[in-house]
């Protein structure tokens, strides 16, 4: 039995290229589903860009303590994961570094090694998305639900910044239309940060779609396919943008770990996880995927000096199947 056809379609957007790649059915078809799927990678983010002054998300951004927005569902919940995962990573995600980010992109500017103490106990003070108050209010009178966000009022100032989330958080979005369009046998990723496998993949073994993890250093160790079956993957790493992952508990950049990959069902989660799993130390880690039973990592750890990359995997490895 062959293989099902591939029908591969892509797409520019959030600063990368969107890919949909649909096994079985026609060409045609598959392209019609693409550009229903890209229209809505753009709405995604449009509601989620800070570089866009009319999203609410830049809104957020402006606003003084004790002020309150209203916002899209979307944004809502976009925002109510990123709080839930700051939350149960203990601060090593969280989608509020804007001014730590600022804080160190200055000191470099000025050929400093790093931030002077009080300025980075400064961007510190800025950094948490619990000073954002999340607000869902019933519907009234036969209207919709409406959904706002309120600055605490002894807040020193937020800079939301969703980049680490509204990838994975729009794939995740995509699988109503597919549903709609019937399609459940489909690969979608965003560049080589987040992919979400539905359905049994190409083969005719149907064990799931073949993607990569663990980038160079997984090829150089053996490691560096894995297969999806209704599951999501999300790899961050040093490897394109170089040392510019930080520890938002700390203000300082992540230098123990060189590359993270992180799977479970949702493509938002992975995301954000693939993120905290950077800033993890190993007792972190296995803590974490002991408390959550549906998640699994690899993280690429570097050694001492002299000696070669380690690769350590936490989690079931039955996720994999």
């Amino acid at each position: 039995m062959a293989d099902l056809p591939l029908h591969r379609f892509a797409h520019e957007a959030m600063t990368t290229r969107f890919e949909v790649i649909v096994a079985g059915g026609s060409a045609r078809y598959g392209g019609e589903v693409a550009t229903e799927l890209f229209r809505e990678v753009d709405r995604y983010e449009r509601l989620l860009s800070r570089h866009d002054p009319g999203s609410d998300v830049s809104q957020i951004n402006r606003l003084q303590p004790g002020e309150t927005v209203r916002v899209s569902l979307e944004v809502y919940n976009c925002l109510r994961l990123a709080a839930y995962v700051a939350q149960e990573t203990a601060g090593a995600f969280e989608a509020s570094c804007g001014p730590l980010l600022a804080c160190w992109a200055e000191a470099r500017r000025q050929g400093l090694e790093a931030p002077s103490p009080a300025l980075l106990s400064a961007a510190l003070a800025r950094v948490g998305i619990r000073q954002l108050r999340l607000h869902a209010t019933p519907p009234g009178n036969g209207g919709p639900r409406e959904f706002s966000v309120t600055l605490a009022a002894d807040s020193t100032g937020v800079v939301i910044d969703l980049g680490a989330v509204g990838k994975g958080f729009a794939l995740d979005g995509l699988r109503e239309t597919l549903n709609d369009w019937k399609v459940d046998n489909v690969l979608v990723h965003s560049g080589t940060s987040t992919a979400l496998a539905l359905g049994p993949g190409p083969e005719p073994e149907g064990k799931g779609w073949v993607v990569g993890a663990g980038g160079d250093w997984g090829k150089a160790l053996g490691f560096s396919r894995l297969r999806l079956h209704n599951a999501a993957l999300s790899g961050s790493g040093m490897a394109v943008k170089g040392r510019h992952i930080l520890d938002p508990r700390r203000g300082r950049p992540v230098t123990a770990i060189l590359g993270a990959w992180t799977l479970c069902d949702s493509a938002a989660a992975a995301d954000a996880l693939s993120t905290a799993f950077m800033v993890f130390s190993p007792a972190e880690a296995d803590a974490f995927v002991r408390r959550h039973a549906d998640v699994w990592a690899m993280v690429v750890q570097a050694e001492a000096a002299d000696g070669p990359p380690v690769v350590r995997t936490y989690g079931r490895a039955e996720l994999l199947d």
